[in-house]
Order: C-alpha cells, then structure tokens, then sequence
C-alpha cells in the first residue's frame, strides 16, 4: 500500500486541476505512474514540474535540442551513470 494517496483522475472528488495534469501527464510519456498520481496531492507543485520537464526534455523547438541531440544526452547519461536500462 503506498504511504503517499494515489490520485484517481477518474474519482468524481478528484480536483479537476489534478485530474487534467494527470492526463497531461499520462499522454506525454503514453504511461500512467504512480510518481505522478502520488504528485497530483498538489497541483501547483506537479505543473511546475511538468513545465521543468517540457522545457528541459521536450524543447526541441527554437534554441532547444533537436530530438538527435537530446537522444545522444540521455545515452551519454546513462552511459556515464552505468544505468543499464
């Protein structure tokens, strides 16, 4: 059992502003974790941290990395870490 409440965001008492942060979320990265349901006790903290992630991994627009660079970033990473995953 998880000590931290899980968010449901089909729970009808879900505050809604959690409920769409978790789909955010979910379509981003086309799973569903716990990390981001256990987040969603407080929106405010859980949008700052999609916004960190959008602007840190996902820019590829102008001034970001192109998807090539950002892949060889994560590989020298792990490389780098011995994540081996």
């Amino acid at each position: 059992m998880a000590r931290i409440p899980l968010i449901d965001v089909d729970d009808p008492s879900t505050d809604p502003k959690a409920a769409n942060l978790l789909r955010v979320a979910t379509g981003a990265l086309d799973m569903e974790l716990n990390v981001w349901k256990a987040m969603a006790n407080h929106p405010e903290i859980m949008e700052a941290t999609l916004t960190l992630l959008n602007v840190a991994y996902f820019n590829t627009g102008p001034g970001g990395l192109t998807l090539r660079q950002a892949e060889l970033a994560y590989t020298t990473s792990s490389f780098t870490n011995e994540c081996h995953y």
